[in-house]
């Protein structure tokens, strides 16, 4: 195997070593230099809507719990009992009035603090209020979005997405009248043998959506009567840098054009329950907001290091090994739009 002695023979402007894929060092690298360092996705709010909800998720390869505590507030929990290091918690999901470690049986609050140890004489003026779950430095949300950093942020998560970020997410959460996305409809993991990069940059890769995905282009040329063309070479959809890592697949010029916006305002109003969704839409921000919201469809995004938008699904990468990754597929549902159980 080759050795790894740094990044400067390994990448240049028009390609990379395959062993930036492949090499257990790299990965171990990464893992200190961007998933220990920097703001990492870790669910969204919606997951855990009361008090006592719970998900069990990573911070790069550390165990973390995410969950509502009794005065309604977000918490990122390392799940790590302070005296073994044994997890607290061992359910995926759920809802919990504490967490308690099977181990030994300290237990502790949904706020991370400790409540009990079970024979406590035995230990001479400890201080419970210094062994509570340790938590990551900064944790912070952008419409739902919550982030996690275990070193101090360079920057704030606000300044960190940046404006061109944060506008693709906003059009996202606006699909709602109400403004907000819900991850509550399920999840599909599935574990990945390769390196979390690869994830990240097939989201943004326009190259191989008209042999991989031919299905769903025949069937949205059924749905709005147009036949997309919006990967072929003449296309006028764009790979844009975002800032920081992140990037999306820009659709939006090419779903304006005039016949294409049309189409899909077409299709969407033809039914009783799209009208509606149109018309709730409009009331909430203006028929020239609401069409653009509309007819762009949300995004098609990833935001460094680990979180992946695409259509109206989150997707969260969570690295395993430099060989394998984690792929929890979510489909998302739009707060204030019912549900339809019918074919389109």
């Amino acid at each position: 195997m080759r050795q790894f002695t740094g990044y400067s023979d390994l990448v240049r402007p028009d390609g990379v070593h395959g062993s930036v894929y492949t090499d257990p060092d790299i990965f171990r690298d990464e893992l200190q230099r961007i998933f220990a360092t920097g703001w990492v996705y870790i669910g969204h709010t919606s997951e855990v809507p009361n008090a006592g909800d719970f998900k069990r998720t990573t911070l790069g390869t550390a165990p973390v719990i995410l969950c509502r505590d009794t005065e309604g507030s977000v918490q990122v929990l390392f799940n790590r009992c302070r005296h073994r290091a044994a997890t607290v918690c061992q359910e995926p999901c759920g809802n919990a009035q504490k967490f308690r470690c099977e181990y030994h049986g300290w237990t502790y609050a949904l706020n991370g603090k400790l409540l009990g140890i079970p024979y406590d004489d035995a230990y001479d003026n400890l201080d419970k209020s210094q062994y509570g779950l340790t938590k990551p430095r900064a944790v912070d949300t952008y419409r739902g979005f919550i982030f996690a950093s275990m070193s101090e942020p360079k920057t704030s998560l606000f300044e960190n997405l940046g404006a061109p970020t944060r506008e693709q997410i906003d059009l996202f959460c606006d699909l709602s009248p109400e403004g907000e996305i819900l991850v509550q409809a399920g999840t599909v993991k599935l574990i990945y043998k390769g390196s979390w990069k690869l994830q990240m940059e097939n989201s943004i890769d326009g190259y191989h959506p008209n042999f991989t995905h031919q299905s769903y282009f025949k069937t949205i040329s059924r749905m709005t009567g147009v036949k997309p063309d919006i990967f072929s070479g003449g296309s006028i959809a764009t790979t844009r840098a975002l800032g920081n890592g992140n990037a999306h697949i820009d659709m939006g010029a090419y779903n304006l054009v005039p016949e294409r916006r049309q189409a899909r305002l077409k299709a969407l109003t033809k039914t009783p329950w799209g009208q509606q969704y149109y018309d709730d839409m409009v009331e909430a921000y203006g028929r020239e907001r609401a069409e653009k919201v509309i007819v762009v469809g949300g995004t098609h995004m990833n935001v460094f290091p680990n979180l992946v938008v695409l259509g109206q699904q989150v997707r969260t990468i969570r690295p395993i090994e430099f060989n394998r990754t984690e792929v929890e597929l979510a489909p998302t549902l739009l707060k204030g739009v019912p549900i339809i159980e019918e074919s389109v």
